[in-house]
């Protein structure tokens, strides 16, 4: 007997579930059916039913595309859920059945377009019943972020099948939908993703107007850049160069506020940018130049470099070997002065720092004492013999020293002079050997974010691909990187055996292996990736060890190019 049935799907009250849902999302669709399949309530038929539903609701959707607009709801190296790649001939018939039937336009909407791409022989009619019910998702003014999302993407999908049909009733529907939607809402946090739908469609200028002004009317909030980047934005669409151009003046105009207000030269380099897209006939005209820019710019970079991100300038002298740091990479062309900055330090010498450390320790009371290791909140987390903690003192020191003294103002030297680009960070992780084909945009993000001073979220980039480098370097040179338990069940060894690794240190400079383990591993240290990977970080975390760090990473990356033996 057949399970998949219409007449089993009629008989299934989804739509009194779904009734009372507060959060009406797919997502939840699917959570919620997953967990009616465990329930006692329904016959087997029925689960069989619920649990197809679950599915379908699932997938994510990739709205611009034609062959493959569904993305698995996880999916890693080894394994994905449910793709419509999954169905059987028998499940696409069954939704072919009940596509007619199903009164959820969201439930619908997904079997229409499901079908409109696996269905067999291809049918007009799935296509437009896509748009019609991708169509019927609420835009107008309600406060779920999550169905808003949701409903904005089945908006672009809608109007990605309608364009690619050339049907004007189906986006005239859309047209009129979206446009109202917009002019009518009045939540700020929506009104730009309405405003990225409404770019994709063919308006009267009148309307395009009509929306210039809308946002004319926001631009006095947080998001004023922003705003004003749509604006010109329409400006350039209706081909108005001298609104576009008054637009750019006035998004100078508040970036130049912006610096003023928070002291950060990024603001003035963003204004600067926007000054260099002017024509020189507009330019002769502004009350600023690009000297006045460039003065603020120099000014800021100063300040920063005194206290980059709360830093405190450090008690001991080190303005010579400042000044010694930021000639190194001044007045050079951008790939001497990087090449400068990757190699400018030496890392420290473990041998000679030990024997410094022993030399300290041997000498003292404290010696005889074993040290218990406190995390902020007093939990206990190591108790260590005095020597560790003079040795980890040490390396403290000595990453202090060296972002104080060389790498914040030789980074700061280097952005006053050039732009570091995403694509120029892209290019050098490319061409590292050190860096996966499949991670290369993982290590640009995290490198670049660091020439953005963005320290913190570089290190939540780059902690994890550190790991996944050791572990393939490792398993590269036939070292298990995994435990069997007594289960059978096999699971990655932590970060923390993997440092100690005895053939590593064949492998590797013993010095760079001793530098990753202060980083990253030991209590007594920095112990960033137990402090990160366990949301132990907050404002005040300590700078020093996620800008080493950074740094180091940069280093390593720029040092092993592909065409090096």
């Amino acid at each position: 007997m057949d399970v998949l049935t219409l007449e089993n799907f009629t008989k299934l009250d989804y739509m009194e579930i779904l009734q009372n849902l507060k959060n009406k999302t797919c997502l939840n669709y699917s959570i919620i059916f997953n967990k009616l399949t465990k329930s006692n309530k329904y016959s087997k038929n029925a689960k069989e039913i619920l649990n197809l539903l679950s599915n379908i609701c699932s997938i994510g959707l990739k709205a611009d595309s034609y062959n493959e607009p569904f993305i698995p709801m996880f999916q890693n190296y080894q394994k994905r859920t449910f793709l419509p790649d999954d169905l059987t001939k028998d499940e696409l018939y069954f939704l072919n059945q009940i596509l007619n039937e199903c009164k959820d336009f969201r439930i619908k909407a997904r079997i229409a377009d499901i079908l409109w791409i696996y269905y067999k022989p291809k049918d007009i009619k799935y296509l437009k019943i896509a748009i019609q019910e991708y169509s019927k998702f609420p835009i107008d003014n309600f406060d779920n972020a999550l169905e808003f999302s949701e409903a904005i993407n089945s908006y672009k999908r809608a109007i990605f099948l309608a364009n690619s049909t050339k049907n004007k009733e189906l986006l005239s529907e859309i047209v009129n939908r979206t446009t109202n939607a917009f002019l009518n809402l009045q939540n700020n946090n929506y009104i730009l993703k309405l405003n990225d739908i409404l770019k994709k469609l063919q308006l009267k200028d009148k309307l395009k107007y009509e929306i210039i002004e809308k946002l004319k009317i926001k631009t006095n909030n947080a998001q004023k850049i922003s705003y004003l980047e749509e604006i010109r934005n329409w400006y350039i669409i209706l081909g108005n160069t001298d609104e576009e151009n008054n637009t750019t003046i006035e998004i100078i105009n508040t970036y130049i506020e912006l610096g003023n207000n928070k002291n950060y030269s990024y603001y003035y380099e963003m204004a600067l940018k926007e000054y260099y897209s002017l024509p020189n006939k507009i330019k002769e005209n502004l009350d600023i130049d690009k000297d006045f820019l460039y003065e603020k710019i120099e000014r800021t970079n100063k300040i920063q470099l005194r206290s980059i991100e709360g830093l405190e300038t450090s008690p001991i002298n080190i303005s010579n070997l400042t000044d010694s740091s930021i000639n190194m990479v001044k007045n050079k062309d951008i790939s001497t002065a990087l090449r400068f900055f990757a190699n400018g330090r030496q890392r420290v010498d473990f041998t000679n720092l030990k024997k410094q450390s022993e030399n300290i320790y041997q000498n003292s009371i404290a010696s005889m004492f074993k040290h218990i290791q406190l995390s902020q909140d007093g939990k206990k987390i190591s108790e260590e013999p005095y020597e560790n903690i003079v040795l980890s003192k040490n390396y403290n020191i000595h990453f202090s020293l060296t972002v104080y003294s060389f790498i914040i103002p030789a980074l700061n030297q280097i952005l006053m002079e050039h732009r570091i680009s995403k694509e120029y960070i892209y290019n050098i992780c490319n061409n590292s050997l050190l860096v996966d084909k499949n991670r290369v945009n993982l290590w640009t993000k995290g490198l670049h974010l660091g020439f953005e001073h963005e320290f913190l979220l570089s290190a939540h980039i780059l902690i994890p691909q550190i790991e996944y480098l050791i572990r393939f370097i490792l398993k590269e040179n036939n070292v298990t990187t995994t435990i069997i338990d007594n289960c059978g069940i096999e699971t990655e060894k932590s970060l923390n055996k993997l440092l100690k690794e005895e053939k590593l240190q064949e492998i590797l400079e013993i010095d760079l292996i001793k530098e990753l383990q202060y980083l990253l591993i030991q209590p007594t240290s920095y112990n960033l990736r137990n402090e990160i990977v366990h949301a132990l970080v907050d404002d005040n975390i300590d700078k020093v060890g996620i800008i080493y760090l950074w740094w180091l990473c940069f280093r390593l990356i720029y040092n092993m190019p592909i065409n090096k033996t």
